[in-house]
């Protein structure tokens, strides 16, 4: 409890009944405010004179009541909801969040810092319940100022329409002040240069975060592309040669600002400038018999592109009591941009050249109000409504060149163009409800109702005008077992819509043997997924196991085909499904005071659908992240990822598989850490459903030099207060007549 006058300020413990004694209190006016855990904060004034006794009840606070460990645990899973508690231990050995992340249960990191849960990457990050614009920020954000990070590996029905795997929430010590910050350089080969730096500051009502950096690369890389088309011997094999050249530099501003007790404020902007480079060959070869027999065209490709994001975030969140909150948020995105790309196109027979110049643009605007609600200690809702409106317009020349003039001109045939202009307005309303049957069976039930309006203009021959409805169930129930294990039944269902791009029914004849055709009927791709999981923790250890069911239909499928002569099609449509029956476990534990393990393995049966065909597989994967911590300060890190497939489709056996290594060694000295690292890429990734295509890119190795340097002062207010069984907290001055 902490007691504030005019002229004094008192900070007092509570006896083991849960009563504060004050002895010598002065009369006159104080203002109040105890912390209790799992209970809301309580900030009133009273006026001291001769009463002896006053009576103060506290309201419990569910959502950190979910978090308290009632074992020594530092993992607790609860229905739909793994939390990882940050100790102190945790936040002394790790320099970033990302770093604490690749060593919390369920997620694994890449050597390029993507996050994986249970081996997917399309996961929503949130601070504080916000979501943050662009996952840069996660180097640079002090582990000192992180109390807990909250894991939904069902993502309730405010984020079930945007095809999420799973939600992460990082959620902050909410009483740390002063600043913190990294600058960071990181030079590799493939000239490879990376800078950064980044300041925090907090005061009593406000927050500040400023972000900044530029990456510089050039990097070649190669493809091979084969594609075998089902029922046939023959296909199309596309190699690659390339450079990307790129250039970006960013910078990002977050700012949060507690109006009052009960309103608070928050913004983040994020602006970025890239330049990209691309320029390499490709040529296309007949197949048949798994023979290369005739080259059918060779194309030499410059693109150039410029362009710039700039991405804004508001939310305003009112909570008129301890159990209610209102939030209100905007977002608007936009991407302008300049491209231009010359071709040089060799069709044996003849040769061409053209030049492509397009200023696309893309924006988006959303909407979005929730409401959430404690009804009891075990009961709780959320409902809302969002609108999303994207503008997606591309203004598109085609120019051919003369030899005869050495000049270009422009192609005016309106049959052949990529000219669009397409707006795509979302509506939905969701909800979602949490309960408790009995002591230990609790369960969480949402829905999300959404209306889908396209109109797309491609030209005067051609439009898009189109409405659909999506109906999308997500149910999660929990058995607890124990204190720390507890048995989960979840069923979720996703969306993904077609790109525009995949919709445009006009022939791209940037280059004329080889033409882009799109389908204005394209539906979405769905995903339906059942699955049981075991989870069971021991102190920071957690063990996972999960059977799971997944149905993947109107699978969108590109696939090369071969047109009269030489002339080569790729054509969308939604033809592909995959069923998948797994089995999968995640391990995060420590095999040694020095070692600590993470861990993803997964096995699936696939059965494939492509059109009338049907092909069966087999697929395994794994990502595995060591970390050893050595003496003075040192630590070494190894990640490995290995993906393999296996397809049998007529009694042909199809394989398919990629394998990346990374090692990292890290020095600490003081406030500056330099990090060494090497990887390694070598494999086949991927398949595409039904068209049994495969890209084999060649070995590349990565050699980084990392170096950062951190600042920081901070303070921390944890409070020592007691927790109290009696929800009554009660102050009780023993001798208030007296002046001190």
């Amino acid at each position: 409890m902490k007691l504030t006058g005019k002229k004094d300020t008192l900070i007092i413990l509570s006896d083991k009944r849960g009563d504060f004694r004050v002895s010598k209190l002065p009369f006159g006016q104080w203002r109040i405010v105890i912390n209790a855990l799992s209970f809301h904060t309580l900030d009133t004034t009273v006026e001291v004179s001769s009463i002896n006794q006053l009576n103060f009840s506290l309201s419990r606070n569910q959502q950190e009541l979910d978090s308290v460990l009632v074992s020594s645990n530092q993992v607790r899973n609860t229905v739909n909801k793994l939390t990882y508690n940050v100790s102190a231990s945790d936040r002394k050995q790790h320099a970033s969040a990302l770093d604490l992340l690749s060593t919390v249960p369920l997620i694994n990191t890449s050597g390029e810092g993507t996050v994986f849960i249970k081996g997917h990457s399309n996961i929503q990050i949130l601070i504080d319940g916000k979501p943050i614009l662009g996952n840069s920020v996660l180097n640079s954000i002090s582990p000192n100022i992180i109390s807990k990070i909250e894991i939904q590996s069902n993502p309730q029905a405010a984020y079930s329409g945007s095809g999420l795997f799973a939600v992460v929430n990082i959620i902050t010590v909410k009483d740390w002040k002063g600043y913190y910050g990294r600058m960071s350089a990181t030079i590799g080969t493939n000239s490879n240069l990376h800078t950064s730096s980044y300041l925090s500051f907090k005061s009593k009502k406000t927050e500040t975060n400023f972000d900044a950096g530029l990456h510089y690369y050039s990097r070649p890389w190669s493809n091979l592309i084969q594609t075998t088309y089902p029922g046939k011997d023959t296909g199309i094999n596309l190699h690659q040669q390339f450079i990307n050249n790129g250039f970006s530099p960013y910078a990002a501003l977050g700012f949060k600002y507690q109006i009052n007790k009960k309103s608070s404020l928050n913004y983040a902007l994020n602006i970025s400038l890239a330049e990209f480079n691309n320029s390499g060959n490709s040529d296309y070869v007949n197949v048949a018999g798994g023979f290369n027999t005739k080259l059918l065209q060779s194309t030499g490709q410059e693109k150039e592109a410029h362009w710039w994001n700039i991405k804004n975030y508001l939310d305003y969140t009112v909570r008129p009591d301890n159990k209610t909150s209102f939030i209100t948020a905007l977002q608007y995105y936009a991407q302008p941009s300049m491209q231009s790309t010359n071709n040089i196109i060799d069709n044996l027979s003849y040769q061409s050249k053209n030049r492509i110049i397009n200023n696309p643009l893309l924006k988006e605007l959303s909407a979005q109000v929730v409401l959430q609600k404690n009804l009891s200690a075990a009961t709780s809702y959320q409902a809302g409504l969002k609108w999303i409106n994207r503008v997606n317009q591309s203004d598109y020349e085609l120019d051919t060149f003369h030899i005869s003039t050495g000049l270009y001109s422009k192609v005016n045939d309106s049959a052949y163009t990529n000219n669009f202009y397409a707006t795509q307005n979302i509506y939905s309303a969701f909800g979602n409800f949490t309960f408790k049957l009995s002591k230990t069976l609790s369960g969480d039930v949402g829905i999300r109702v959404e209306e889908t309006s396209d109109k797309i203009n491609f030209g005067s021959s051609a439009q898009v005008n189109r409405k659909y409805f999506q109906l999308i169930p997500n149910t999660s129930l929990s058995f607890e077992i124990n204190n720390s294990s507890n048995l989960s039944f979840n069923l979720n269902k996703n969306i993904s819509r077609p790109a525009i791009y995949f919709l445009n029914p006009i022939s791209n004849i940037v280059n004329s043997k080889n033409i882009d055709v799109g389908n204005p009927q394209l539906n979405p791709e769905k995903a339906f997924g059942v699955n049981v999981a075991y989870n069971t923790s021991v102190k920071t250890n957690n063990f996972s196991f999960t059977l799971y069911y997944q149905d993947n239909s109107g699978l969108i499928s590109s696939g090369l085909e071969k047109g009269s002569g030489d002339t080569i099609y790729s054509r969308y449509l939604n033809l592909g499904s995959v069923t998948s029956i797994g089995i999968s476990s995640d391990v995060a534990c420590n095999l040694s005071k020095a070692l600590r393990l993470s861990l993803h393995l997964a096995v699936e049966n696939n059965t494939i659908l492509y059109g009338s065909q049907k092909m069966t597989g087999v697929q395994f994967y794994s990502n595995a992240n060591l970390l050893w911590r050595l003496p003075g300060k040192v630590s070494m890190r190894l990640l490995h990822q290995f993906n393999s497939r296996v397809i049998n489709f007529q009694g042909k056996e199809y394989a398919l598989s990629s394998d990346e290594i990374v090692l990292s060694k890290r020095i600490w000295k003081d406030k500056w850490i330099i990090s060494f690292g090497d990887s390694d890429f070598l494999g086949i990734n991927s398949k595409r459903v039904g068209d049994l295509k495969t890209e084999t890119f060649t070995q590349k190795t990565n050699a980084d030099l990392h170096l950062s340097y951190y600042y920081l002062k901070l303070s921390f207010t944890f409070g020592k207060t007691q927790f109290a069984s009696n929800p009554n907290i009660r102050l009780t001055n023993t001798d208030l007549k007296n002046t001190r």
